[in-house]
């Protein structure tokens, strides 16, 4: 017989033997059962407590919102910003007036600006991912000029009707010139059923 049996028959005879050791034992094993029911009874009450102050929240701001007596002019508001936004988006029928729109609008940018060697060319064409019918043009613009000029054209985009985003700024001085070279972007929204409209495309 091992050792560990020996120790374990030796304490069963003990507790045979000694009623008060029994009652020992029961006493821990009382005590440590009473502690792991007190700790996941502790971590369930923290749950509850937490989920009933997420809840508390919830119905403090839902009560203050329904207090509130101005929704009709947030909701006026609220359309506004709207009708403002979509204001600033380009339009057209399909990504190749699309395309067409922003090479128009890109010239119209660069005419009368007196730049050396200008160009335009158009680059990444692509639909959102998160945003449905909402299609990202860009295009590259070059050229070398004075100051004024660059400064022009600059302003130009920047006070265009339809929001246009400058990706990418580069200009680098040279003898009396700089070098301007700059990425930019028009946001479509496309909708086939405007194909046809007169200014669908603005």
């Amino acid at each position: 017989m091992s050792a560990f049996a020996t120790t374990i028959d030796r304490a069963r005879a003990e507790l045979a033997a000694n009623p008060r050791l029994r009652l020992g034992v029961w006493l821990i094993v009382g005590i440590l059962a009473g502690y792991f029911a007190f700790v996941i009874q502790a971590d369930r009450v923290d749950a509850i407590a937490t989920d009933y102050a997420v809840a508390d929240a919830r119905l403090s701001r839902g009560r203050d919102l329904l207090a509130r007596q101005d929704w009709a002019e947030r909701l006026a508001a609220a359309r506004a910003t709207e009708t403002n936004l979509q204001g600033r988006f380009w339009r057209a029928a399909n990504e190749g007036l699309a395309q067409a729109r922003l090479r128009n609008v890109v010239d119209e940018l660069m005419a009368k600006l007196y730049l050396a060697q200008p160009r335009a060319d158009l680059g990444l064409s692509r639909a959102l991912p998160d945003v449905p019918r909402l299609w990202q043009v860009q295009a590259r613009i070059y050229g070398q000029g004075r100051t004024p000029s660059i400064l022009r054209l600059l302003h130009r985009i920047a006070n265009h009707p339809n929001k246009i985003v400058v990706e990418r700024v580069e200009l680098t001085r040279g003898e009396g010139s700089i070098q301007v070279d700059l990425l930019i972007s028009g946001y479509f929204l496309i909708d086939e059923r405007r194909d046809g409209i007169p200014g669908a495309e603005g």
